[in-house]
């Protein structure tokens, strides 16, 4: 999983997941099966969710979001089948005030309702 974030017009950021999705040597079509969405995470290890369903088009997932909503700046997207535990996510953690671990948040994910 691939992912890109970039600041555009003041207090607007762009962001772009790119999705791979092989299970047991067999290709998911991504567009027709996942849907993805941007959270952010608190250095105490909660979430909150930032854009839901991001938008898809040519092969990656979309979302631009006014940085005055959010809570902080350490970003998480996720991506999975719905009504599945199939999921995958990256983080990007470069305007993070605090370093993000893989997985911890592997776990905290698996934790959530």
């Amino acid at each position: 999983k691939q992912w890109y974030q970039r600041r555009v017009r003041g207090d607007r950021t762009r962001f772009k997941c790119e999705v791979d999705a092989v299970r047991y040597g067999v290709e998911f079509d991504v567009k027709s099966n996942f849907e993805a969405m941007l959270l952010t995470r608190s250095e105490e290890g909660s979430y909150h969710l930032v854009e839901n369903l991001l938008r898809f088009r040519k092969g990656k997932f979309f979302g631009k979001v006014d940085n005055s909503d959010l809570p902080n700046r350490c970003f998480l997207c996720l991506a999975g089948i719905p009504d599945t535990s199939f999921y995958t996510f990256a983080i990007n953690g470069d305007d993070c005030d605090y370093s993000m671990d893989y997985n911890t948040i592997a776990t905290e994910l698996l934790e959530l309702d």
